[in-house]
């Protein structure tokens, strides 16, 4: 089990001691490059390797990118990104008239949802960044 307090990571074991070794100095290297990397506070996931560095930069900069745009969306635009990963993941998003009969409204509204959001350029990035992930690391 992981914690983190006052930004310093802590491993402990079942019976709540702590536990020192490699995976722990592993996921503190990790916590804390996810405090310092996290200029808005909005980060919520880093990826460490060892291998590709200039791939993983990138990677880990559309993932800030990807969490930054995320943080100002309304609560139908939260939504209707949930449905689109439940239906598709990042495939071919949903057309935006079966988005209106999910969420009971008009096609305009949705249209102006997906517009402010940025929901198609959220998606191809996301598709692109999985496709980066399991190309290098997966």
């Amino acid at each position: 089990m992981w914690s983190w307090d006052r930004g310093n990571a802590h491993a402990l074991s079942p019976s709540g001691g702590n536990v020192a070794g490699p995976s722990y100095e592993y996921a503190k290297k990790a916590l804390n490059r996810l405090q310092n990397e996290n200029d808005y506070q909005v980060s919520r996931i880093l990826v460490m390797a060892d291998t590709h560095e200039d791939q993983l930069s990138f990677f880990n900069e559309s993932l800030h990118m990807c969490d930054f745009v995320q943080q100002r969306w309304k609560s139908l635009q939260s939504m209707i990104m949930e449905i689109t990963i439940l239906k598709t993941g990042y495939e071919e998003p949903p057309k935006q008239t079966e988005l209106a009969e999910i969420f009971k409204t008009s096609k305009q509204n949705i249209n102006r949802a997906v517009r402010g959001m940025g929901y198609h350029q959220y998606i191809r990035t996301k598709r692109e960044m999985q496709k980066l992930f399991c190309r290098y690391w997966g």
